[in-house]
């Protein structure tokens, strides 16, 4: 038996995103373009979580598997 949970439905995030996580959540993608990595850094309460299940929301919508 596989211990890995599987998300089989992605679900959408249930609060909208403020400005600064969109930025954010854009210049992620802009960096996975050149990068295979790269660094969120948000002052505390600011969002990273959000931003950071958002992603996962996305690619999980994409069909791929995500790994974290």
């Amino acid at each position: 038996m596989n211990d890995l949970a599987i998300a089989e439905t992605p679900t959408k995030p249930t609060k909208t995103p403020r400005p600064y996580q969109v930025e954010a959540k854009r210049a992620i993608y802009a960096e996975f373009r050149i990068h295979r990595s790269t660094l969120l850094v948000l002052a505390t309460g600011l969002g990273k979580t959000f931003v950071f299940t958002s992603i996962i929301a996305d690619g999980l919508g994409k069909g791929k598997r995500i790994l974290v």
